[in-house]
């Protein structure tokens, strides 16, 4: 017997996947960055036998972020800082 559970709220049916979308993000961004690194190091040092394999890396890690970004981060804008900072109450006049 399963027991049923608890509605979820709207803000953590929310969180959780932009939660995701981060993690996602975070982790992809240096690899993509790491990737272009190699391919530069791999460039000067005539290492053309590697370069395939590194953009090959590299590429795809480009559209996995361009994916994630036209699929899923329009559904979840990133919080502005006005948007996000509570409004603070205007200190009283003194003339």
């Amino acid at each position: 017997m399963t027991l049923p559970q608890p509605p979820a709220s709207e803000d953590t049916r929310h969180a959780m996947p932009a939660n995701l979308l981060h993690d996602l993000r975070t982790e992809l961004t240096p690899i993509i960055g790491y990737a272009a690194l190699l391919i530069e190091q791999a460039e000067e040092q005539g290492q053309d036998g590697l370069l395939p394999h590194l953009q090959v890396i590299h590429a795809a890690g480009k559209r996995l972020a361009a994916f994630i970004n036209d699929n899923f981060c329009a559904l979840h804008p990133p919080e502005t800082p006005a948007a996000s900072a509570p409004q603070e109450a205007a200190a009283p006049s003194t003339s």
